[in-house]
């Protein structure tokens, strides 16, 4: 099931105890795409290496009818634009954005990129000028990404609930129930997607309304893609069809002049890669979707379908606003009809996907022998047996995965640690090895000490208490959400503290 398919399902799930209750989804394409962009029907280019975020929006009574609104005015900017530039400028106090940052100023770009670890953006991102630059700028404003981000989104949101207030009233957006879905990167890390919805948080946009909490969740940009592009009327998808989605931040110019050869060869080894991992699952690949600012590029169109026609894989190639916005109205995938459906006339979603991540628990387990390594094996005194250290289970990407531990505590108030690692083998380890990496730390406590089971300590007979508890990790593509339950009770945010690597 998709990111979007089962968050439909959840929030479904949600508002069943008043099915009386309207709802408007809002999706943002939080950019990281070059492009160029559109008034009045001519293109026109960009005089920075400049990212895009749009907005689009719908009401349940949209969707039943097949309609996406894209918010097309901008601040500063020319009629008819569907995305507004992902820049900020930090001037005497003020902060502009979008349009409204100076042509002959320095503004501060890509930012977005910089909640991720140097290790995670990849040697070419790590590497070139706009993410050198962005930490220059960002460091001259004395701020950090994530209040970079936060700045940026205040100013999108205040702009969105503006303009959706214009075209529906103010006394009918006050009486919906919000759903925001914010895009994330394909290589987004758990820790940054925190940082992400912390900073969605900070910009007001998840705020308490009189008619509820405003909900939110991620939409991997690639999935929100194809199910925008692929399910537009003239593509005729069929079962056992295989395509690519290329979105790529770096190829945003109509000219050759704009796509470095370097870049090119990389973009080439991408695909190449993708197809001859289809191939040898036997997997034959249908077409390539070129979405972001890679879909107006003429040259990257041509040079795609001279690279691959030959091979009878078509090049699909959206022309108008329709590339750029494919990632917002894809976005807005979450209700009683998916988008895409809407759109197409269609059930179009992903119904799986090759996790990129393995996820496990160290924990400890009694020792069987011939099952647990000798190198493992420890006597514990509390407990009376031999037991096996760093022990793990891996994580399926489809479902919702709960496992049940103890802990041995001795006093009121004493806090429970568990570590969740990472790796990015094939083949999912069963135990704990050194070269795994922490994904997060969990801490957290009860409050209902003197109600747990009682146990006494195998070796010095003191009174000790056994807390019982499950860690939930609901997986995806774009975010994991992790949960404590006691007692089959989801613990409270005051007693569970979850800090990312």
């Amino acid at each position: 099931m998709s990111l979007l398919s089962s968050l439909a399902a959840n929030w479904r799930e949600q508002r069943q105890e008043d099915k009386d209750e309207e709802s408007l989804v809002i999706g943002i394409d939080f950019g990281t795409t070059q492009a160029l962009f559109l008034s009045f029907g001519v293109l026109y280019p960009l005089t920075r290496d400049s990212s895009f975020s749009g907005v689009a929006w719908a009401t349940a009574a949209d969707m039943s009818q097949g309609k996406i609104n894209i918010i097309k005015t901008w601040p500063g900017g020319f009629p008819r634009q569907v995305k507004a530039p992902t820049e900020l400028y930090y001037e005497n106090g003020q902060i502009k954005w979008g349009f409204k940052v100076p042509h002959d100023c320095d503004p501060i770009l890509w930012f977005k990129l910089l909640l991720l670890k140097d290790k995670d953006l990849g040697e070419d991102l790590r590497c070139s000028d706009i993410t050198i630059q962005a930490r220059r700028l960002m460091k001259q404003v004395d701020k950090t990404a994530e209040e970079l981000v936060t700045d940026y989104l205040r100013l999108l949101w205040e702009w969105t609930l503006k303009s959706i207030r214009e075209s529906q009233g103010e006394s009918n957006v006050n009486a919906v129930q919000l759903h925001v879905m914010l895009t994330a990167l394909a290589i987004w890390k758990d820790y940054a997607r925190a940082s992400m919805a912390k900073a969605a948080h900070a910009a007001g946009i998840l705020e308490n309304r009189p008619v509820g909490q405003t909900t939110h969740s991620f939409a991997p940009e690639p999935e929100a893609a194809a199910l925008s592009t692929l399910g537009e009327p003239n593509h005729h998808v069929k079962k056992g069809d295989v395509y690519i989605i290329c979105v790529t931040p770096a190829a945003g110019r109509e000219n050759i002049k704009g796509i470095f050869a370097e870049s090119l060869r990389g973009i080439n080894a991408m695909v190449d890669g993708q197809i001859k991992k289809a191939r040898e699952k036997r997997l034959p690949v249908t077409g390539i979707v070129l979405v972001g600012g890679v879909g107006y590029n003429l040259y990257l169109h041509g040079h795609r379908k001279n690279r691959y026609s030959a091979f009878g894989i078509d090049i699909l190639h959206l022309g108008g606003e329709k590339p750029r916005t494919a990632i917002a109205k894809g976005a807005d995938g979450p209700d009683d009809l998916q988008l895409s459906t809407a759109l197409a006339g269609l059930s179009i979603k992903i119904d799986s996907a090759i996790s990129r991540l393995n996820i496990g628990v160290k924990c400890r387990r009694k020792f069987i022998p011939g099952k647990h390594l000798e190198q493992d094996k420890f006597w514990s005194a509390a407990e009376g047996h031999y037991r096996a250290k760093n022990q793990g289970d891996s994580v399926s990407y489809s479902t919702s995965v709960s496992h049940d531990f103890y802990k041995l505590l001795n006093r009121s108030g004493e806090k429970v640690k568990a570590t969740l690692y990472s790796c990015e083998d094939d083949v999912p380890l069963n135990r704990y090895e050194p070269h795994l990496s922490g994904l997060c730390n969990i801490t957290f406590k009860v409050d209902n000490y003197k109600q747990l089971k009682t146990h006494y300590h195998a070796t010095t007979g003191a009174e000790m208490k056994r807390l019982d508890y499950e860690i939930v990790l609901k997986p995806s593509e774009a975010s994991s959400e992790l949960t404590v339950l006691v007692d089959g009770k989801k613990l409270g945010g005051a007693n569970v503290e979850i800090k990312y690597s």
